[in-house]
């Protein structure tokens, strides 16, 4: 007798699977489904509607699949899309990947594969206009092949899952992975994120391709970036001077973006760690933003409440601060976050909430300033 499918809906569309798996590897006759990160596919599907506003028509490549529960969505709720690629090594998966197709009605614009991810990037007749690199684990194996798969102006879509490497656990782990060192920090989301665009950058350039960052968040584990790819050996260059290291002080907080490496904090003396070298430039576009945005479904409502935040924090400098934190070390109740924002505003400096913390904020303030508002505002 033939297994009773479970059906998940997700935005407007039907999620059809059986026997998932979501906290591991899945083994022989499972497939990886995590029914928690629904608002990162809200969020890959925000992307693709903005990029369809901004670009028109494309065609999307999923390279890792799984049973295409973001794929599928794209093809279902993003009118621009045309065609939606789906492969993975996994014939159940596949299998439930069509059956969900069918479902929603959109066979007609879904092709299914299953090939390794890096012969399907490679050996696909026609680059794609977005690329989807969404593995367990790091993506940095399958970059180059991407890289190679995507048209001039097309978009990377890029998922990293080993927290431990990224967020300074495994620091020479990271080394390996993304050809630069991770910090584990109270803004160590922030890093994973910027280690993966740094790691991106590099491996354009190698090609004589640049990268403009549109949208970048990390949600539940799940460290994501979208980048526009351009090609010309300048831009290339250009991108490749974005890289550079994010100079940290455990003693007093004090933090730095830098080209290079220095020794001893110009705070307190102490010694300077480092993450990097990793991308020091935006992490969102403002006009993608505001596409995102403004094609938001109301129904989305932790997706939009991250893309604010996106917006608010653009022009702001590297690495948050958390207040809870920092009032940790300095042994007092924390304050409102949005009192803090509103102080250091009186005081002429940019602030705002972020995307990577609730109860953190980004502001060109430096830490003294920061401390001395905190102080202020506690009894």
């Amino acid at each position: 007798m033939e297994q009773e499918l479970e059906e998940f809906l997700e935005g407007r569309t039907k999620l059809l699977l059986a026997n998932y798996v979501w906290d591991r590897a899945p083994r022989a006759g499972e497939v990886f489904f995590n029914p928690f990160i629904k608002t990162v596919r809200d969020l890959s599907v925000l992307v693709c509607k903005a990029y369809g506003k901004l670009y028109g028509k494309f065609t999307l490549g999923d390279a890792l699949a799984g049973m295409g529960a973001r794929a599928l969505r794209v093809a279902n709720e993003v009118n621009e899309c045309e065609e939606a690629h789906m492969n993975d090594k996994s014939y159940l998966a596949i299998d439930y990947a069509k059956r969900s197709a069918s479902a929603n009605k959109i066979i007609n614009k879904c092709v299914f594969t299953n090939y390794d991810a890096c012969y399907f990037l490679i050996n696909h007749e026609d680059r794609f206009d977005i690329v989807e690199i969404d593995p367990f684990g790091s993506p940095s194996p399958y970059l180059d092949c991407a890289f190679k798969a995507i048209r001039d102006e097309g978009m990377l879509c890029i998922t990293g899952t080993d927290v431990t490497a990224l967020c300074g656990v495994y620091r020479r782990v990271a080394l390996r992975r993304y050809f630069g060192y991770s910090l584990n920090t109270e803004f160590n989301h922030e890093i994973a994120v910027r280690l993966l665009l740094g790691l991106s950058a590099l491996m354009g350039a190698r090609l004589d391709l640049g990268i403009e960052p549109l949208f970048s968040h990390f949600t539940r584990n799940h460290a994501r970036i979208y980048f526009k790819v351009i090609r010309g050996a300048n831009l290339a260059d250009q991108t490749l001077n974005s890289l550079g290291y994010i100079l940290y002080c455990f003693n007093c907080l004090y933090r730095e973006s830098s080209k290079g490496l220095k020794g001893s904090c110009p705070i307190c003396g102490s010694s300077l760690s480092f993450a990097g070298p990793l991308w020091l430039g935006k992490l969102h576009d403002e006009n993608f933003i505001d596409a995102m945005l403004e094609r938001c479904p109301q129904e989305f409502k932790d997706a939009k409440n991250i893309v604010k935040r996106a917006k608010e924090e653009v022009n702001l400098p590297a690495s948050y601060y958390k207040l809870d934190y920092i009032c940790k070390k300095l042994k007092i109740p924390c304050p409102k976050v949005s009192k803090v924002i509103e102080e250091l505003i009186k005081l002429g400096y940019r602030a705002s909430r972020t995307l990577f913390d609730g109860n953190s904020i980004k502001s060109d303030a430096p830490i003294k300033v920061i401390k001395d508002v905190i102080l202020k505002l506690v009894p």
